[in-house]
């Protein structure tokens, strides 16, 4: 009879985990370039009354940029967040469409997330081939133990930075940092 009880328990409480789980939206848009786009755009149109644009700081509201605890966050929470508000502050709930709910959560998540987190078109191996060819990135930098070593190491820099900041330091000129400057050696 204990025994019957004990798996009638289990029984009730893995139902009810699966019930619960169940319940939660799950993105069916996937992370693509083309969602974060429609995301910023509706971010910039629906959020930006209170956090700043792009993400930035806002009158009423924090920034959604930076090292901020809601990024720990899952994307269903997140998402329950936008739709259902934050009982007792100034977050309100939104009631627009799931879709386009999910593609704010997108966009959210690649302001904040890593390079290696967020898709993006391309070839790998084209890449890799500028990289350690035509590009002479391997004459500084260090990639999974081989190349140079004036630059910083390189082989784990998309877990470390967010895709716009290899982006802009691919296409923007920026001074050097300082553990990295060239110095010119003269002897007596």
């Amino acid at each position: 009879m204990t025994r019957l009880l004990g798996s009638s328990v289990l029984l009730l409480v893995a139902i009810s985990t699966a019930t619960a789980q169940a319940v939660h939206p799950r993105n069916p848009l996937g992370t693509g370039p083309e969602v974060v786009s429609a995301g910023h755009a509706l971010y910039n149109r629906t959020c930006t009354a209170c956090h700043g644009i792009d993400g930035g700081e806002g009158e009423r509201a924090p920034a959604l940029v930076g090292d901020r605890r809601f990024f720990r966050l899952s994307e269903n929470s997140i998402f329950d967040t936008i739709r259902g508000g934050i009982p007792g502050t100034a977050m309100p709930p939104f009631s627009l469409p799931d879709d386009d709910l999910w593609r704010i959560v997108v966009f959210i998540r690649a302001m904040r997330g890593s390079a290696s987190e967020t898709d993006v078109p391309g070839n790998a191996q084209q890449g890799m081939a500028v990289f350690t060819g035509k590009g002479g990135c391997m004459q500084c930098h260090t990639l999974n133990g081989r190349g140079g070593s004036i630059g910083p190491d390189l082989s784990n820099v998309g877990a470390q930075v967010t895709l716009k900041h290899l982006q802009e330091s691919l296409t923007q000129e920026r001074p050097i940092p300082a553990d990295y400057r060239p110095v010119k050696v003269v002897t007596r």
